[in-house]
């Protein structure tokens, strides 16, 4: 989320409940999984949109470092 930093915290809430409802939308209609593993998630969305032909490909990096807040 490092694109979104000068948002307030407002924002990232609203951003992060969109993604939440994106994840859960998914889940119930289409029946994709999601692991605990965040890297494994992504790459489960990344094939689920490239499997539907709704992006030609999706490259993802994982920071090593833990986030706490």
């Amino acid at each position: 989320m490092q694109g979104f930093d000068h948002l307030g915290a407002q924002a990232q809430r609203l951003l992060d409940n969109v993604g939440a409802g994106i994840i859960k939308f998914l889940q119930d209609e289409f029946r994709v999984s999601f692991p605990d593993d965040p890297s494994k998630t992504i790459d489960n969305l990344a094939s689920f949109f490239a499997a539907n032909e709704l992006a030609d490909e999706i490259t993802s990096q994982m920071s090593p470092s833990d986030v706490s807040a």
